[in-house]
This record gives structure tokens, C-alpha cells and sequence, in this order.
């Protein structure tokens, strides 16, 4: 669980790679609160300069969207790139859109200081 967003990650066991087709199970929050977000890798690389995959959502996520991470070597250096994008498709995901704004924040900035771990 990330402490600072009370996220949990199912579906991967650690140190797998991701694959096509592969179901992982994101959730935020606790008890009654908790929602879960089901998705799927959706294409991943692997050659010796790039590395990557993505995954989107599917049906029961709170959002719409796909979410990607790749890893470049260049002669200028190594690039690490996350892009995501993403609408509201549950009616509590659309209600709530400024918080949901301000959570995917939040994980972003852990992602990133996990960079620095």
C-alpha cells in the first residue's frame, strides 16, 4: 500500500513483468469507502534503449483512460515518461471530479518520489 494515497495494487505478483492481457486490480481507500479500479496491461517493450508498458481501464474502473511508463536511453541521458489520460465513467467518478483531479495528483507526485528511492 502507497501510504501517502491508501492505494493497494493486485494483480501482478512482485518482480513479474507485465503482459498483453494481464489483469491488475488497483484500489484506493478503506472499508466502506474502498473502490476498486480493474485494468489491463494493454502493450508493454522491451529493447535495449526502451522499456515500457501500459495499462487501461476496464469495465467497473471509476475512470476511463490508459496510463503509460517508459524508460529511454539516449546519448543525452535516461528519460523517464508517464503519460495518462483519463474521463470520468462512473457517476460518483464524475460528481466527484475536482477531488478525482487532486488524487490522481497525489499519485502522481508518488510516483515520482518513488523515482528517488
Amino acid at each position: 500500500m502507497g501510504p501517502a494515497t491508501g492505494r493497494r495494487d493486485h494483480g501482478l505478483p512482485a518482480g513479474a513483468a507485465p503482459t498483453p492481457g494481464s489483469r491488475v486490480l488497483l484500489g484506493f481507500g478503506a472499508g466502506p469507502l474502498r473502490i476498486t479500479a480493474p485494468c489491463l496491461v494493454t502493450w508493454t517493450m522491451d529493447d535495449p534503449d526502451h522499456a515500457g508498458f501500459a495499462y487501461g481501464t476496464v469495465r467497473g474502473h471509476p475512470e476511463c483512460g490508459e496510463e503509460a511508463f517508459v524508460l529511454d536511453r539516449t546519448a543525452a541521458g535516461t528519460w523517464f515518461t508517464i503519460s495518462a489520460f483519463s474521463r470520468p465513467a462512473a457517476w460518483y467518478a464524475r460528481l466527484g471530479a475536482p477531488v478525482t483531479r487532486l488524487v490522481q495528483r497525489r499519485i502522481l507526485s508518488t510516483y515520482m518520489a518513488s523515482l528517488n528511492t
